[in-house]
């Protein structure tokens, strides 16, 4: 299953299509959630829809039995929200047919012939939906959340031959029925919150719907969280430092849920489950992650040369408590101390003033990041501080003594020059002068104390650099506070549907999202977001702490929306190499993607390459779908050595979702590929994966649309998709003549010109 943790599993997709619920009804007699089913005739149109209700009360619970043929039905699995603000996710169970593996379509009682996802995606369990199997459905968190009364997660199609329950259960791997709001918070559900539908001879038994009354038995939580593994990881005179990897709550086999608290003890002999609650009890302790999360603890105030004995246990919501862990022993150290503290690398000027700088930093250690370390020395200079020069700078009077490690500090810096750049960096030293490297070197002006009436200098190289649907970016050098010197303060960034001048910079559409000016001369970028399709001009000016503004930017345009700037798949063709081989198919230069091989010798004496999948984009991508084709089509073709045999797939991205039939990579299979946001691609190309074949007679590799739903389509890091126009999908061609290419839709049918990115590669290409 792609993900065990339930909560992540709704938080990381992006948007794909779906349908939003109605608006709330009344709500369940107890207002708690429920899971419920609702049986409804067999309807041909708008079917998830059909299951709808506004009043989670009024489904229908019992269905009647015809022996040998059927009734048939739609039966409908809602989640009702009750006190939850909105829904993104479900997970459940099914059981029927006395829970019988094979009891799925054996024409006995029930059987259910197909189940249709309503949600935006599923992880259902092997062999689902026959009986004593689960699911988990999902809709999109983000843009989508389900805020009617109900939601319908998808729908069972079946036919009742004789008398049966259908019942909603807890998912059996992990013996839970959860709901998750769009905040990504789960919520247990006890078995008295499923519902089930009866099945009987003219329909006169009920089954139980939670909405009106209680369907089972509340959940009892009786699972401690699992022991951890306590270790050592410093020691000095009078601290220590420990660390364990975070526990599940729910034991070894948890499904990745983090515990409540942790009860870490020491002591000078050695603990057991019997004596531990006698020993010292360390505080604070850190907030449990999630599971195999690595954590820490610093232990202070120990006596050196002294052996102690420490064990750590944890709790779970329900107050299960673990076993202790393993015990670690330690002996503090002695009075001679050769570990210097930590090198301070988060120095900052929080804020300037006209003669003075406000500077903040965090606390290291006395060794290393333990313990309290004795003194800071704090310098300035006029020209850029280093290692070697530090002693030859200003020294700052009256420093503060270090706080406990971690602690934030604060000093303010006095005696400065006005309208002056100051270079500032810290050593950390011990009781017996070990000192800490060199901290990181701030840089920053001093304010003036007489008016400043100099604007900014006007950009005059703002460019765009790449548009990928309704986003556009832009690119330019900045400017200074006065001028070119110092450092600006804010940018304003305008569009408009025509041409921008000075008389109408104001009246144009403002965008959000600049960032802050950096050093004058350093270039800068920003994404220009929900950009409507059609043509814009693009311009800005730039303002310093009065503000004064500066004149406005060149003017840039851009057309944006289909046909331009579209992004692309080709296929790139490399020899298989056994080193970073996803990075070893990324181009800098879409044009130069290879699209040919040479044919392997009859009975798999290679060659054999890697071919590479990749998106030519104009901005982020998040995430791709397509499909491949080879071997005319033949299921079979993946590896028949007649044509070309894909002989393994690797991703590249971070998550995929592979057709099962045909099971990717066969021919006429499809994926999908994401990278999280935290992982948005944004260079000029993108490598979601690669192919590991051979080719035994001639034939084309070639990317098609998904088949599943005919479509191609890459989405952006705003969860924007953009559906690829057939021709811009590449193929990679296989033979032993040398003038025969695959197909490289790089700049091809685009207004925008994907430039090559050397000289070298514009003269190969214009053959000069």
């Amino acid at each position: 299953m792609p993900h065990r943790n339930f909560a992540l599993a709704i938080v990381v997709l992006f948007g794909l299509n779906l349908f939003t619920a109605l608006s709330a009804g009344a709500a369940p007699f107890d207002n708690n959630p429920k899971i419920l089913l609702h049986l409804k005739p067999v309807t041909a149109k708008n079917a998830c829809n059909a299951g709808l209700l506004a009043d989670c009360a009024t489904a229908t619970t019992s269905g009647s039995t015809i022996t040998g043929s059927g009734p048939y039905y739609f039966v409908y699995v809602l989640a009702a929200k009750g006190a939850m603000t909105d829904v993104a996710g479900v997970q459940f169970g099914v059981m029927y047919q006395d829970g019988q593996f094979w009891g799925q379509q054996d024409g006995q009682k029930l059987d259910i012939f197909a189940w249709v996802n309503c949600a935006t995606l599923e992880f259902p369990m092997t062999n689902w939906p026959g009986p004593r199997t689960g699911n988990l459905v999902t809709w999109d968190a983000t843009a989508r959340c389900q805020v009617g009364e109900t939601a319908v997660a998808g729908y069972f199609y079946l036919g009742a031959y004789a008398a049966d329950q259908l019942k909603l259960v807890p998912r059996q791997v992990d013996d839970r029925a959860l709901l998750a709001d769009c905040g990504a918070i789960e919520r247990t559900l006890s078995t008295q919150d499923l519902g089930w539908v009866e099945f009987s001879n003219g329909a006169m038994t009920a089954g139980c719907n939670p909405c009106v009354e209680l369907c089972g038995e509340p959940f009892m939580d009786v699972t401690p969280p699992n022991a951890v593994l306590l270790s050592l990881h410093a020691v000095a005179t009078t601290s220590l430092r420990v660390g364990w990897v975070a526990p599940d709550e729910d034991g070894e086999f948890g499904i990745g849920r983090p515990a409540t608290s942790y009860d870490l003890r020491i002591s000078n002999a050695p603990l057991t489950e019997t004596n531990f609650l006698d020993a010292t009890a360390v505080t604070p302790m850190p907030t449990p992650e999630t599971p195999r999360t690595t954590q820490v603890k610093i232990v202070n105030g120990l006596t050196p040369t002294t052996t102690y004995y420490l064990a750590l246990r944890s709790a779970d919501e329900a107050g299960n408590w673990s076993p202790i862990s393993n015990n670690v022993q330690v002996t503090t150290t002695g009075l001679t101390d050769v570990t210097p503290p930590a090198t301070t690398t988060n120095l900052a000027i929080a804020d300037t003033l006209a003669t003075s700088f406000l500077l903040t930093w965090t606390a290291p250690g006395d060794d290393g990041l333990i313990g309290q370390a004795t003194t800071y020395e704090i310098r300035y200079s006029l020209n850029p501080i280093t290692s070697g020069n530090f002693s030859s700078a200003a020294i700052a009077p009256n420093p503060p003594f270090p706080a406990s490690p971690g602690t934030t500090e604060n000093y303010l810096l006095l005696g400065l020059a006005e309208d002056t750049r100051y270079y500032v960096a810290l050593l950390t030293r011990d009781e017996f002068n070990n000192t800490s490297g060199l901290s990181n070197v701030v840089t920053a002006y001093t304010l003036s104390s007489t008016p400043d009436t100099t604007p900014p200098a006007a950009i005059i190289d703002l460019i765009v650099t790449n548009s990928f649907g309704t986003t556009v970016t832009l690119e330019w050098t900045a400017p200074g506070d006065d001028s070119l010197s110092r450092q600006a303060s804010v940018y304003d960034v305008r569009r408009a549907s025509s041409p921008i001048t000075p008389a109408n910079f104001l009246s144009a559409t403002q965008v959000s999202g600049e960032p802050i000016p950096t050093l004058p001369g350093t270039r800068q970028e920003m994404n220009v977001v929900n950009v409507p399709p059609g043509t814009h001009y693009f311009a800005m000016r730039t303002g310093d702490e009065v503000p004064n503004w500066s004149g406005i930017s060149n003017v840039v345009q851009r057309t944006t929306g289909a046909g331009t700037g579209d992004p692309r798949l080709m296929l790139h063709v490399t020899t298989p190499v056994t080193k970073n081989q996803c990075a070893n198919g990324q181009l800098a230069d879409c044009h130069d993607a290879v699209t040919r091989g040479n044919l392997a010798s009859v009975g798999g004496g290679g060659p054999f390459y890697f071919v590479y999948l990749m998106v030519i984009q104009f901005g982020e991508i998040a995430g791709v779908q397509c499909g491949i084709d080879y071997d005319q089509g033949r299921v079979a073709g993946d590896a028949n050595h007649e044509a070309i045999d894909v002989l393994s797939w690797n991703l590249c991205a971070q998550i995929e979702f592979q057709s099962p039939t045909p099971s990717w990579p066969k021919p006429r299979s499809g994926n999908l590929m994401t990278w999280q946001n935290d992982h948005c691609q944004s260079g000029a190309t993108a490598v979601a994966g690669y192919f590991y074949v051979a080719a035994y007679s001639p034939d084309i590799l070639q990317i098609i649309p998904r088949p599943v739903d005919a479509l191609a389509k890459t989405a952006n890091c705003e969860s924007e998709e953009h559906i690829i126009n057939p021709t811009f999908l590449g193929t990679a061609r296989f033979s032993n003549d040398p003038n025969l290419k695959g197909f490289n839709p790089c700049g091809v049918g685009s207004s925008v010109n994907i430039q090559p990115s050397t000289w070298s590669r514009i003269k190969t290409l214009t053959g000069k």
